[in-house]
Parts: structure tokens; C-alpha cells; sequence
């Protein structure tokens, strides 16, 4: 019994922190159903959670900012973490992968600029998503978003329900589309990367 409880308390914690404005109803629901009540907050050094995330590049110069998502990452259950902190030694990495997964990038890298090397990934992998950190945008930087793509800039110092919010909405729309401007974009990237492809008759 202690087994199938300690199950259902990590369920509620990983539903919480998928969801945090659902405290309310799931606290009504431990208080009607559980005998001592547990802090939804709290993670024990056991627990492992899994929201369906096999791929992440995370590529940012700030040590305390990488550290920080790398951790949110791990809790999340991210099999394969790439971690760089320049452009030009991550699209190395990104060049040779079979799987880009979710991308996530300062937007002003070195060697290689957050611009460029969004703009790479979206030729290799036109619906690879990207979140984009910065502690200051320009007017400029916010038009190249936009016709980049980028699917949400995060500002720093970024929050931990903010970047879990933004992958799990991200992973949601992969599965199950149903943001029309996403899918819209999704459709446009598509068909920009295969328009030159294709030389023969068109019917």
C-alpha cells in the first residue's frame, strides 16, 4: 500500500509542476483522499519524472543560467542533455544529429549569433523548437525572432515555472496541434525549406 501511495503522491507533485495553477483542485483531492498531507513542492531525491522529452541543446555562456535549466531539465527527465556555451561548437553537434529535439539558446551567443544559428537549425530541421533566453532584446532582435520563428523568448533571469511551462506547451503541440498560429508557422517552415528542392513536374 505504502508503494501505490508514494506512486500517487510523485503523480500529483509532477502534475503540479507541470501545472501550477491547479494547486487548488489537487489540494482538495490530497486532503479528501491522502491521511497525512505532503508538500507538492517538495522532490525527493528518488523521484524521476518523465514528460516525454528525448532531446534538448542547450547552448548559453552563462554558467548560472545553463546550470539552473540543465537542473530543470534533468527533473523533467531529459534522456540526452547537450550542453555548450558557444554557437559555433553546438552547431557542430547539431550538424551531425539525427535528432535536434528542443533547442534552447542565449540569444547573443559568440562565434556563432543566436540569429545565425536558429536560422542553420531551421534549415536543417524547419520544425525543430526554439526558445530563445535574453536579458535584453532589441527592436531588431524581436523583428529576426518573429521571422525566424523562435517559438518563445524567455527573459533572464529566467523563472522555473516559466521554462517548464514553455516545454510543456511546446511538447504538447508537437503531439497534439492546436495553436493555429503555431501550426500555421509550422506549415510555412515546412514548405519555405522544400520549395527549391523539387525540379520535376508540378501537378
Amino acid at each position: 500500500m505504502a508503494k501505490v501511495e508514494d506512486k500517487a503522491q510523485q503523480t500529483l507533485k509532477q502534475a503540479f509542476i507541470l501545472d501550477n495553477s491547479a494547486k487548488d483542485t489537487i489540494t482538495e483531492f490530497i486532503e479528501d483522499n491522502f491521511v497525512e498531507p505532503f508538500d507538492l513542492e517538495k522532490k525527493g531525491d528518488d523521484e524521476k519524472w518523465d514528460v516525454g522529452i528525448e532531446t534538448v541543446f542547450l547552448i548559453d555562456p552563462d554558467q548560472k543560467t545553463k546550470g539552473l535549466t540543465e537542473n530543470i531539465l534533468k527533473e523533467l527527465g531529459v534522456k540526452g542533455l547537450h550542453s555548450f556555451t558557444d554557437g559555433e561548437a553546438a552547431w557542430k553537434e547539431l550538424e551531425a544529429a539525427k535528432s535536434t529535439g528542443i533547442v534552447i539558446l542565449e540569444w547573443k551567443l559568440a562565434k556563432i549569433s543566436g540569429a545565425i544559428l536558429s536560422q542553420r537549425i531551421r534549415q536543417k530541421n524547419p520544425c525543430t523548437p526554439i526558445i530563445a533566453l535574453s536579458a535584453d532584446l532589441s527592436e531588431d532582435d524581436q523583428v529576426i525572432l518573429q521571422e525566424i520563428g523562435v517559438e518563445k523568448v524567455l527573459k533572464k533571469p529566467i523563472e522555473k515555472q516559466d521554462l517548464i511551462t514553455t516545454i510543456v506547451s511546446i511538447i504538447r503541440q508537437e503531439k497534439l496541434p492546436t495553436d493555429v498560429e503555431m501550426l500555421e508557422l509550422k506549415i510555412k517552415q515546412l514548405l519555405d525549406s522544400k520549395k527549391h528542392e523539387y525540379s520535376g513536374p508540378r501537378f
